[in-house]
């Protein structure tokens, strides 16, 4: 039976049965068109949005069928039927020799198929695939006991779906180096805010530049940091005012403070004392 995406089949295994599943043969066709449109997009013209929505595309497509049993099966053989497309339409814009990012190496970096560089960024692997047991709901998981909210942080520590929006909506204006250090900063950080440590969240968090490119500074990643969007005015506050409310409603410890005023500092702001 077909369901989701999926083909299901029910197989003998000793005395009980099991299920098996695979891409269905339309969700197969889809996939192999899809890569196709995205390689020739970006034969085309080879945009930072582009690439990065190619990369989106393929880490949302394993992401959602990593479940099946046989999925590496499937994009093995989705891989090997468009491999001379691909190479024929990235021939002499693409380059095999390259430093893959940390998201790549989270994600990829087990895969020895070949890769291409596009503006010194890596696609994503076709069969790069890797099976993944979908886990029962566990009933550990839970906002009241300590033990649950562990298990809830640790769950949220790397959030594929966030990963997956900064590769499809890249900073306008901004250059490939800064939008690819972006994704990986975020997966270097964990998910979490450089200065108090708690989850980012899609709308609620900011790349930041330590040094400012006006004062000289660059989109390299040793000089980005995630940081939560009150943390990110608050190093660029000014006003009395604003510091005193955004202060009050973030109530940093020392330590957290101490981050803070190294990276105001670095902008050409003053510190904050707390008395």
């Amino acid at each position: 039976m077909e369901f989701l995406g999926f083909t299901l089949k029910a197989h003998k295994k000793g005395n009980k049965r099991v299920c098996q599943s695979r891409l269905c043969n339309k969700a197969f066709a889809k996939i192999k068109e899809q890569i196709k449109t995205r390689i020739k997009e970006i034969k085309n013209k080879q945009t930072n949005d582009l690439i990065c929505n190619f990369n989106a595309y393929i880490l949302g497509i394993h992401e959602y069928y990593k479940v099946a049993t046989f999925c590496y099966m499937d994009f093995n053989k989705i891989g090997y039927q468009v491999r001379k497309y691909v190479y024929n339409q990235l021939k002499g814009i693409a380059k095999i020799r390259g430093e893959p990012s940390k998201t790549f190496q989270k994600f990829y970096g087990h895969n020895k198929e070949r890769r291409y560089f596009v503006n010194g960024v890596a696609l994503y692997p076709i069969r790069g695939i890797r099976m993944k047991p979908p886990m029962n709901f566990s009933q550990t998981i839970c906002d009241y006991t300590e033990s649950g909210r562990k298990e809830i942080h640790k769950n949220l520590r790397m959030n594929t779906l966030i990963i997956r929006y900064l590769l499809e909506n890249p900073i306008k204006g901004e250059s490939i180096e800064y939008n690819d250090n972006r994704i990986s900063l975020y997966v270097g950080q964990n998910g979490r805010c450089s200065v108090t440590g708690g989850t980012l969240e899609v709308g609620k968090m900011n790349c930041h530049h330590k040094t400012p490119k006006s004062l000289g500074g660059n989109d390299k990643y040793s000089n980005l940091t995630f940081v939560k969007k009150e943390i990110h005015k608050l190093i660029h506050a000014i006003k009395p005012e604003t510091i005193e409310k955004l202060l009050d409603d973030l109530k940093l410890n020392t330590e957290e403070l101490k981050k803070l005023n190294r990276l105001r500092k670095k902008v050409g702001n003053e510190s904050i004392l707390i008395y």
